[in-house]
């Protein structure tokens, strides 16, 4: 697919190489200066055709997609599939963190975590000072909040309908909250409000130092 980013590319090298070109006409050179221009020429042009037609460039993402977590948490085990899910759908249109916000998570547990149940594109962010729960406003783990790039927060609340309290499952349709929310933000609509609170194991904050 030719992309913005792509023309651009192409219209840079396409400029470097007109310029090369001029300046060889102008010039008297040596066969040594002519050979070496001539070959700069071959190579930029090479490049144009790999911008172009080959080499991918990466979309510019909209949106951050946080997820709080607890390794311990019996709801965030089981939310692990639908998170994947989720990930795979919308990767292209959003970047995906995993927030671990207790004292007790590390690299590796968090790993195993991931591991576990298929989340390892996500990115950990270890935040054993809670600056990142508090900022955006976490208590409970899982809770699923999305910012635009500029930090605005677009949609707080749960994953889906899976868990109506803490050890209770529903039994009937589930709705998939989350999943919902990003369709809506990257047709250029707003979450509809108000936003369904998470169930599942609250947050412990620990004092600012």
């Amino acid at each position: 697919m030719i992309t913005r980013q792509k023309i651009r590319g192409m219209e840079i090298l396409f400029g470097r190489f007109i310029t090369l070109k001029t300046q060889f006409r102008k010039h008297t050179c040596t066969l040594l200066h002519c050979l070496i221009n001539l070959k700069t020429m071959k190579i930029l042009f090479f490049g144009l055709l790999m911008t172009l037609f080959i080499l991918p460039v990466s979309a510019q993402k909209d949106w951050d997609v946080y997820i709080f977590i607890g390794e311990e948490c019996p709801v965030c085990n089981f939310m692990g599939k639908p998170l994947s899910l989720i990930y795979d759908k919308y990767k292209e249109q959003a970047d995906f963190h995993l927030v671990f916000p207790l004292k007790n998570s590390n690299y590796k547990t968090s790993q195993l975590f991931k591991e576990q149940y298929g989340l390892l594109a996500f990115e950990t962010i270890l935040d054993k000072d809670q600056k990142v729960t508090k900022q955006l406003g976490a208590s409970v783990t899982p809770e699923a909040i999305i910012t635009d790039k500029a930090g605005t927060i677009k949609y707080k609340g749960r994953i889906n309908s899976a868990y109506y309290a803490p050890g209770k499952m529903k039994h009937s349709s589930i709705k998939d909250d989350l999943d919902l929310a990003l369709a809506s933000l990257i047709k250029g609509q707003r979450v509809a409000t108000p936003w369904p609170p998470p169930v599942g194991c609250y947050i412990t904050m620990y004092a600012s130092k």
